[in-house]
């Protein structure tokens, strides 16, 4: 084999290597660029779920705080009927005394 015949050789082998090379990297570019699109995909979903969960579990917890406000008032108004009410008793075992106090003082 001559010179000639050996540098022929390493060219084409060279090109197509080159074409194969080439081939692969353009196989690659379009695996990943699916890949991408895939995940995009798979992101836009995930977000539209998130979003619809987040929304229903702020809806209740704002439920949930609101029945609480709501308790805690009606608690608040017991609370402060039963108040109401000592004060009245109050309020009478103090007459009822200064009535019995100024009836042993006729006496």
């Amino acid at each position: 084999m001559g010179i000639a015949e050996g540098m022929k050789s390493i060219t084409d082998n060279i090109t197509a290597s080159y074409e194969a090379r080439a081939k692969a990297i353009e196989e690659l570019v379009s695996d990943v660029q699916e890949t991408l699109n895939s995940f995009a995909d798979d992101r836009k979903k995930m977000s539209k779920e998130m979003k619809k969960d987040l929304a229903k579990y702020v809806k209740g917890i704002a439920t949930e705080v609101k029945n609480l406000i709501g308790d805690f008032a009606e608690e608040r108004r017991q609370i402060a009927a039963d108040l109401q009410g000592m004060a009245d008793h109050w309020q009478n075992m103090v007459a009822t005394l200064a009535e019995k106090k100024r009836g042993l003082r006729k006496n």
